[in-house]
């Protein structure tokens, strides 16, 4: 189990990424969206985040 405490709040890990910053996205509290970046402090819809490369899966 991995992710974030934010603001109070625990958000699990969704291993999709920020297309603006490259960090970690996670669970929008917002029901009107998918995904929140804390980085960029944006909501983003699930059409905008990329997956995260994870390590030994490239070339696989």
């Amino acid at each position: 189990m991995s992710g974030i405490f934010y603001e109070g709040k625990w958000y699990e890990d969704t291993e999709m990424v920020c297309p603006r910053c490259g960090h970690p996205v996670y669970a929008s509290d917002n029901p009107e969206y998918s995904y929140q970046c804390f980085h960029c402090d944006e909501d983003l819809y699930s059409f905008e985040v990329a997956e995260r490369d994870l390590p030994g899966e490239a070339g696989s």
